[in-house]
């Protein structure tokens, strides 16, 4: 679970959100999907129900004339956003971006339910693992940082470890854990996807539910 879903052009074209898994509860999500001045270029309901890799769901937005990010918002309950699997477009660059996050168990056989991030430069890393604690490890394996034989000991202090900007590191939490972080934290589960949001968007002042009554 996530706040924002950010993704990035490397070319103008039309691109597709593609939803697998199974959303056990009506009504289903609400996506809403905005360019990086803030217009919503696409609001739409996503169908509870199964959807296979072989017949996903799937919502187009159109080419604009311009490449570009977006950002797109899901709304729904709990057990639906659980259900959709990871990444949700086909699009190169795509991250998901946020404050809370909930990384769950594995859901077969030998998985590792690992998220990969970077901190943009000047960015620390300080974050609290509820629910468990959490190790952090480099691109090769190692762990760098471990919450619970590192971290502070006082009930709701932040974990601050030293981590250098630019490199890739991994969030491996040995159960459920539920992080929460100072700064937004953009995580991936392909490093080859992850990207930094350029700003030209205010993603936290962004009125996403503005009109939607209407």
């Amino acid at each position: 679970m996530f706040d924002t879903c950010c993704v990035r052009e490397t070319q103008d074209q039309a691109w597709r959100i593609r939803i697998v898994g199974v959303l056990p509860r009506g009504p289903g999500l609400f996506a809403m999907v905005f360019d990086q001045e803030g217009r919503r270029v696409l609001a739409a309901e996503i169908p509870f129900g199964t959807h296979t890799e072989a017949k996903p769901f799937t919502l187009t937005v159109p080419a604009d004339g311009a490449a570009q990010e977006y950002v797109i918002k899901l709304v729904g309950q709990q057990d639906n956003f659980t259900g959709i699997r990871l990444p949700i477009t086909d699009l190169p660059f795509e991250v998901y971006r946020g404050r809370y996050f909930a990384i769950g168990y594995p859901t077969a056989p030998g998985q590792l339910r690992r998220v990969a991030f970077k901190l943009a430069p000047g960015m620390k890393f300080a974050a609290q693992g509820h629910g468990g604690g959490f190790r952090i490890l480099d691109d090769r394996g190692e762990v760098v940082a471990d919450s619970v034989k590192d971290g502070p000991k006082e009930r709701g202090a932040l974990f601050e470890p030293a981590l250098q900007p630019g490199v890739t590191y991994w969030i491996d939490p040995p159960a459920i854990v539920y992080l929460g972080t100072r700064d937004p934290l953009c995580l991936t589960f392909d490093p080859d996807r992850w990207f930094a949001p350029s700003g030209k968007l205010d993603i936290d002042k962004l009125r996403w539910w503005k009109g939607l009554g209407q």
